[in-house]
């Protein structure tokens, strides 16, 4: 059986394992090979025209309450492994994503990549974040990561990395309209639902030219778009546009998730309104998954309950022990590092624990460190310099 997805032309493949799977007639064996298929295999010689164009997915097939505000543990790079993501999870995250992951690694270089495909079940609904500018790539890509089970694949077009744009990747495909609705349109062949996270403009906030991408992401089926209210050119720096987002939002007849400045209920308070379909946090909770507990009490309309930093250090305590079983010691206190950073800001101090922190070789040192901040957060930071 042949069918037709966009200008891409695909094999159902139907294996002696009775497996089924769509694969791109010009790579086929060579897929094979990476998927696991047996190279025999039955290929029915009939012809059909099906349109996979408009994907009918919707957000409550993945578990998203139609009577409350959605909560989303943002996707970013180096940051939301599967440890972290399983904390998101427990402390009230509806969805997770991993961290943004090439189509093209996945295509052209699959075990390198499987690191970042790697999950658990306690993770479920997870989305899996693909880039890339290579729409028959991310058609490849996407076939082979829902055979991995992934629940939802997420387009990335915000990212504004230099090494990410120079491809045409990331938020380069907001100055190319056509291509971006190319890209979604070959994602939809993995048949899983596709979201979009994307920027409010590239150098400058483009509300119509957002508009128009979204109106073109709704007719082929997008379950919903995140959008970080910032162009890709501020990066950063300056602050979420929570207004322009708030703009778009109520001209269009798409889900949409804020994304961008929230650290607190009380910034979700002031940013959250009624056209604005959820929110996905990212920075804010890092080294402080009880934001997300916060944040859901908030949402399901029970009032916060606040959380010390003892409690904070006691939860990255058991975070830093599941991160370790799964690196080993020596990586895994490197890969936490950029963590600590995080979780001593605005501590009295902070400075100089932060460097006691990322130079210590030695579990049972950082441990002990974290204990006695959290005994007392106004010690002297002088007290852990040898």
């Amino acid at each position: 059986m042949i069918f037709f997805l966009g200008k891409i032309t695909y094999h159902y493949v139907k294996s002696r394992s009775e497996k089924l799977y769509i694969v791109p007639l010009s790579h086929s064996y060579a897929l094979f090979e990476i998927l696991g298929i047996p190279r025999v295999t039955t290929f029915h010689e009939q012809v059909l025209y099906v349109n996979f164009r408009v994907n009918t997915y919707s957000p409550t097939m993945l578990g998203l309450s139609e009577d409350r505000k959605w909560l989303f543990a943002a996707p970013m790079a180096g940051y939301t492994d599967t440890v972290y993501r399983r904390y998101a999870r427990k402390f009230g995250a509806d969805i997770v994503f991993t961290e943004m992951i090439s189509a093209d690694g996945i295509v052209y270089s699959y075990k390198r990549s499987l690191r970042y495909l790697m999950f658990h079940e306690s993770e479920r609904p997870i989305g899996v974040q693909l880039f890339g500018s290579k729409p028959e790539l991310i058609a490849k890509a996407s076939i082979m990561v829902a055979e991995l089970g992934f629940d939802l694949i997420d387009i990335n077009m915000g990212c504004p990395m230099r090494k990410v744009i120079r491809k045409g990747a990331g938020a380069a495909l907001l100055k190319t309209p056509q291509l971006a609705s190319e890209i979604v349109e070959a994602a939809m062949g993995a048949k899983l639902p596709v979201s979009v996270k994307m920027r409010i403009g590239f150098e400058h906030p483009d509300i119509d030219g957002i508009i128009r991408l979204l109106e073109s992401f709704k007719r082929l089926g997008v379950v919903f778009v995140t959008i970080h209210p910032r162009t890709a050119s501020q990066g950063f720096s300056g602050s979420a546009d929570w207004n322009a987002l708030l703009k778009i939002a109520k001209k269009v007849d798409i889900p949409i998730v804020g994304n961008g400045d929230i650290f607190s209920v009380d910034d979700l308070r002031a940013r959250l309104t009624d056209e604005i379909r959820g929110v996905a946090i990212a920075r804010g909770a890092i080294a402080n998954f009880q934001l997300f507990s916060q944040l859901r009490d908030y949402l399901e309309g029970r009032e916060p309950e606040s959380a010390s930093l003892a409690e904070r250090i006691e939860t990255f305590i058991n975070f830093i022990h599941d991160e370790i079983a799964l690196r080993g010691e020596r990586q895994g206190l490197a890969f936490l590092r950029k963590f600590f950073v995080h979780l001593v800001r605005g501590i009295s101090g902070a400075r100089r624990l932060r460097a006691k922190l990322v130079t210590e070789t030695k579990l049972e040192e950082v441990i002990e460190i974290l204990r006695k901040i959290a005994e007392n957060t106004k010690i002297n930071a002088q007290y852990f310099v040898d």
